[in-house]
């Protein structure tokens, strides 16, 4: 049998691998064929609902206004995810589609050798449109032949067939109105019943799951998130909005922005000021490396549906109150042409659209990435007027997009933590105890190692204030991950990260997960500081807020492999660096290399040869290390300008250098 599951509620988006690419039409039948209901319709179920849309999570079934009625087999029930299939299939569980939440519809054969004839009935739907569509989802769990008709009815006992889907159906006569397939995966199914309803009428609608012969067909049908749509779709919209800013000197204060609506608007006009020095535009094109296109007033940079681009004002941007046309939508979906590569998409909608719906429709698993102001984040949703990057891993030429009656109208709330997994390891870029960026490291046994379908790019950071990505000097052109899968760790694995922090805030690296990689070695090593440090023993590194970039290696492995990669890279000798800049003012960076462990004194001293301030005294592992002299001694006394002695002392080593502090 087969399940239906919730399309329009969030889930996983790593889910998303198992569904099929495109929601699937059920052939309508054009001549009336009925069928009596067993048992008519009570007064009391006829609860009437202007629209339909049921996922069956509540824990009451059937629902409010449905109807369980059983002639044969078992009827239908409840069932949550990850009980084991009812009816005797082994250890198989119940499963749920995108959105489908915990719980779905079920039906299943009874042993013997009767028949099954289950009917699940909605309440009254009133006012069909000619527009309307009924869309569901639906599960064969288990490769038997089995079938769900699809009916309606506006008395409650003489019920109208209009299609059904057969799974397997090697021994069912044929009948018009018949979609075939033989998977078990979850589907999404849609019938046009405008077509076939005459406008204006209150129908119940029936899916009935029949057998003739438990010996020899029937097995395990789920079915979720049944919905109308297309009556709710809107002819207009209302455009209404306001854009604002930051402060234009920051790059941080970019936003990325669209309109919904059949639009095509110039941007230049709606603009204030001078072009460059009070605003600028940007479209990414899709060229690799991200290549923007600053705004030279052509039709590119017109708003048009599904289009976004990177804006900055230093005045709010005001779109005049309008009413435009809806896009055009076809199997209530809206289709959005692409670039190759990196693209700026926007909700075509008046409503939010669940990424993972769009996900799921078009087979894909790149997410989307919404733009905060000083890092991206991987949001749940497209919300209305925002734009967001998108990567076309697999250079297609458009997706289709969704209309979610049920979605949000205007800003949706975000909450703080939470997130979704992306792999085995999470490594988090932490300012001021706060997550800004993250990147993953996923092992898949069905991983390559090229790029594939379980990488995931990270996203252009042009406007970016801080971020950590995975640097693979491997890949074409576009060469930062955010998610970085490979089939396994074998001896050893190295991965290159990239952060940067300009906001000149304490940071750290964050890593989560060590415990997925059993007794694997798991060291970060720190390129220019060439310093290693073991995350199993330590877990988050703080980072020297002198620098902006700092490269680092991920090391994932055996011991030996570890230490090899660790040994090749620390210091083979004691090394005092020129301090830099030089001349300075007000203050300047020292640096040295140590071999091994070593206690140590870095002191500096006037030309007199008189100590001025000690600047550090302790015991220091091997790497290499950095520190900042401000020009004040021991008494924290701003010193003259002038040349000053920087030693580096120990109990086998003394190195001194000159600098030069000009006041």
């Amino acid at each position: 049998m087969k399940k239906i599951i919730p399309l329009f509620l969030n889930l996983l988006i790593t889910l998303s691998f198992i569904y099929p690419q495109t929601a699937r039409e059920v052939e309508i039948v054009k001549e009336k064929i009925t069928q009596k209901l067993p048992v008519a319709l009570s007064k009391e179920f006829k609860i009437s609902a202007s629209v339909l849309n049921e996922s069956f999570e509540g824990t009451v079934f059937p629902p409010a206004g449905w109807v369980d009625v059983t002639n044969g087999g078992s009827g239908w029930s409840r069932q949550t995810v990850g009980t084991i299939l009812p009816g005797g299939f082994g250890d198989r569980t119940i499963s749920t589609p995108p959105g489908g939440g915990n719980a779905a519809a079920y039906c299943t054969w009874e042993q013997g050798d009767g028949f099954n004839d289950q009917w699940l009935i909605s309440p009254l739907i009133q006012n069909i449109r000619p527009e309307d569509t009924l869309y569901f989802w639906l599960r064969n769990q288990v490769n038997f032949a089995d079938t769900v008709y699809i009916y309606y009815s506006t008395d409650g006992t003489n019920f109208n067939f209009i299609g059904h889907v057969g799974y397997d159906l090697t021994i069912e006569i044929e009948l018009p109105g018949k979609t075939t397939v033989s998977d078990t995966n979850w589907g999404l199914w849609y019938i046009t019943i405008g077509e076939v309803i005459t406008a204006g009428s209150n129908v119940f609608f029936g899916f009935r799951e029949y057998v003739e012969d438990n010996t020899l067909n029937g097995g395990a049908i789920s079915l979720d998130l049944v919905y109308i749509t297309g009556s709710n779709y809107p002819a207009n919209i209302n455009l209404n909005k306001s854009f604002t800013f930051g402060d234009p000197t920051q790059q941080t204060s970019y936003r990325m922005i669209g309109l919904p609506g059949d639009v095509n608007m110039q941007i230049g006009p709606l603009m204030n000021g001078e072009h460059k020095k009070d605003w600028n535009v940007f479209y990414d094109d899709g060229s690799e490396p991200a290549n923007l296109l600053e705004f030279n007033g052509q039709a590119t940079f017109n708003f048009r549906p599904g289009k976004g681009f990177w804006a900055l004002n230093r005045n709010p941007i005001t779109i005049p109150p309008q009413e435009v046309n809806s896009v055009p939508i076809a199997g209530n979906a809206f289709q959005m042409n692409l670039n190759p590569g990196w693209n700026i998409i926007s909700n075509p909608f008046e409503r939010s659209v669940n990424w993972v719906d769009v996900q799921n429709l078009n087979g894909i698993n790149q997410p989307i990435h919404s733009f905060e102001g000083v890092a991206y984040s991987q949001p749940n949703n497209m919300e209305t007027y925002k734009g967001y990057y998108f990567f076309n891993a697999d250079n297609r030429g458009n997706i289709l997009i969704p209309y979610n009656p049920g979605g949000a109208l205007g800003k949706i709330k975000i909450t703080e933590g939470g997130g979704i997994n992306y792999g085995d390891l999470e490594i988090s870029l932490v300012v001021e105890n706060k997550k800004r960026s993250a990147a993953f490291l996923s092992i898949n046994p069905d991983s390559k190692k090229e790029y594939d379908k379980y990488d995931i790019f990270a996203p252009p950071s042009n406007f970016e204030e801080m971020s950590v990505s995975l640097f693979n000097e491997l890949l074409p052109s576009y060469k930062y991950l955010m998610v970085d899968s490979r089939s396994e760790i074998v001896e050893g694995q190295i991965y290159n990260l990239k952060v940067k922090n300009l906001s000149g805030k304490s940071s750290s690296i964050q890593i989560e997960g060590l415990e997925n990689f059993g007794s694997n070695e798991i060291h970060l090593f720190d390129l220019r500081l060439k310093r290693n440090y073991d995350l199993k023993l330590q877990n988050k590194i703080e980072l020297i807020p002198l620098h902006t970039n700092h490269d680092l290696q991920l090391l994932i492995g055996s011991k030996d492999f570890v230490d090899k990669i660790n040994l090749s890279q620390t210091p083979s000798e004691f090394q005092l660096y020129q301090n830099y800049p030089n001349p300075f003012n007000p203050s300047t960076i020292i640096t040295f290399d140590l071999p091994r462990n070593e206690t140590i004194n870095l002191i500096i001293y006037n030309v007199l040869g008189e100590r001025v301030k000690f600047l550090y005294s302790g015991i220091l592992g091997a790497g290499r290390y950095e520190f900042t002299w401000n020009g004040f001694n021991d008494s924290n006394v701003s010193l003259p300008s002038g040349v000053y002695i920087y030693s580096l002392e120990g109990p086998d080593i003394k190195l001194a250098r000159k600098m030069i502090l000009n006041r």
